[in-house]
């Protein structure tokens, strides 16, 4: 509850957003989930802003594999995320 007024008050702020979207992944809410992390992805986000093995999660339960496989590359070299 206190994370929807929070995204009342910052509709936009990524953190708020990446908080959402994880309790919508843990309850098992996947496309609801996702929808949300797209708007976060669509915000360019700072590294920090994204739980990004949660994301990672997310496409292998949604079958998107290819997608999954691209982030685990990314975070494989460090520093990845911000070429």
């Amino acid at each position: 509850k206190l994370i929807i007024k929070a995204l009342e008050l910052e509709k936009n702020n990524n953190i708020y957003l990446d908080t959402y979207a994880c309790i919508l992944f843990l309850k098992e809410k996947y496309n609801e989930s996702l929808k949300i992390f797209e708007k976060i992805l669509d915000n360019k986000p700072k590294e920090w802003e994204v739980s990004w093995d949660i994301l990672q999660n997310l496409y292998n339960e949604l079958g998107l594999r290819v997608k999954a496989k691209q982030l685990e590359e990314k975070f494989s070299d460090p520093g990845a995320y911000r070429k």
